[in-house]
């Protein structure tokens, strides 16, 4: 689904508070725009590139944080903004306060999810997707040439705030 249909808490209370593995993918217009290495990265119809994997305890609740999370000065700065829209802020080279500019990239992307029964299970599935994919947005555990780069753009992006 469109993450922006998810902006609908109507939408969004359909979702259930279960654990879960959720799935980010990107248009080739945002690949393009954005400049992020496609090289080995599964393409899905109707959805994009798949670019990033991520658990939830409450999958509702995670979803509505990635959706709806505020870009303060102060969340940046105590490491509280999730780290997928810190890499979406150095992705567009913009300060990781700018909430506009990544509200308008998430709504151009495609989300996915498949619940568990428990976190532990959650944790051993992206676990095992980390490393059979090529996922060049998760920075923890991931062997993706890109990382180092999308390091450097994370940090000069914090520092336009700071």
């Amino acid at each position: 689904m469109l993450a922006e249909t998810l902006r609908n808490k109507e939408v969004l209370n359909l979702i259930s508070t279960d654990p879960g593995v959720y799935k980010w993918y990107m248009p080739q217009t945002l690949v393009d725009l954005l400049n992020v290495p496609m090289d080995g990265c599964e393409y899905k119809d109707g959805f994009g590139y798949f670019v990033y994997v991520g658990i939830a305890k409450n999958m509702r609740q995670r979803l509505d944080w990635h959706i709806s999370q505020k870009h303060s000065k102060s969340s940046v700065k105590s490491g509280f903004l999730s780290t997928f829209r810190q890499t979406l802020c150095g992705l567009a080279k913009v300060p990781m306060d700018d909430e506009d500019t990544v509200n308008t990239i998430i709504d151009q992307m495609s989300i996915e999810f498949s619940l568990c029964t428990s976190k532990d299970e959650a944790e051993s599935i992206e676990k095992e997707i980390i490393h059979s994919s090529t996922l060049p947005l998760n920075i923890m555990h991931n062997k993706h040439p890109f990382i180092k780069e999308l390091k450097r753009l994370r940090s000069i992006s914090k520092k336009l705030v700071i």
